[in-house]
């Protein structure tokens, strides 16, 4: 397997409430979920085992308040994702952590649960840095493969493939997709590690193996895929031709 699910983390003491977000999570196509009921352990577990993603109580069983969880691995840049009653008393302090996305107040909204998890995995928030930091370029994607989400790394993927308002992206040994225009996923791949060989294909540089430029075929890893003629002169600039 190319990618790895995405791997939530839920930080809950109230079971029934656990049970809601775990049936949510599975609706929304995250299957990979872990579940702690007190500050203690869910800390011990993050610092061994990072997930990619927190859903983080405020209060819990035990000594550590949710906050106090989120500041001791805040320099492991995992999205934090704080669920708690109304009017919570500590919000302040959440909004000065740097990998904190935003406050859920219960009971959550499916859609936007959903909107704040898209938000978090995509890299898409802006993060407050110390001056003079620049925050580390993202170095996969979240791709779904039918019901669930894997993050995939940049340097697996042979090419993607417009088809509407979806990508196909395959890497060498499996198909995924993604929820996007064309426009939009180009974007989204680091520069110079990509190029666009066609109106509906880009493919990963690292896996190209030859061209036909007769046939108007590029080859890339076990695939083959279509050469159009105005992207030519940038595969010729790439090959040194």
């Amino acid at each position: 397997m190319s990618g790895k699910p995405v791997d939530i983390l839920i930080v809950e003491d109230n079971y029934s409430f656990t049970l809601e977000l775990e049936m949510l999570l599975k609706e929304l196509g995250y299957h990979s979920i872990s579940h702690l009921e007190d500050g203690e352990r869910a800390l011990q577990r993050i610092l061994k085992l990072p997930p990619d993603l927190i859903l983080l109580d405020m209060h819990l069983k035990g000594k550590l308040l949710g906050i106090d969880v989120a500041e001791a691995v805040a320099h492991l840049s995992v999205p934090v994702l704080f669920i708690s009653v109304a009017g919570e008393s500590l919000y302040d302090r959440t909004q000065q952590l740097p990998n904190s996305i935003g406050y859920l107040v219960k009971p959550v909204h499916p859609i936007t649960l959903k909107s704040s998890i898209d938000m978090a995995l995509s890299g898409l928030k802006q993060r407050t840095l110390p001056a003079g930091r620049e925050e580390a370029p993202p170095q996969s994607v979240l791709l779904k493969q039918e019901q669930t989400y894997y993050r995939v790394a940049f340097t697996d993927i042979v090419y993607g493939q417009s088809d509407g308002n979806y990508v196909w992206v395959y890497t060498l040994s499996e198909r995924f997709f993604i929820r996007s225009t064309f426009k939009d996923f180009l974007a989204m791949l680091p520069p110079g590690d990509f190029m666009q060989v066609h109106r509906q294909y880009v493919i990963g540089l690292r896996h190209f193996r030859s061209v036909n430029f007769v046939d108007a075929i590029v080859h890339v890893g076990t695939f083959e895929v279509p050469l159009g003629k105005q992207y030519r002169e940038s595969l010729n600039a790439f090959l040194g031709i």
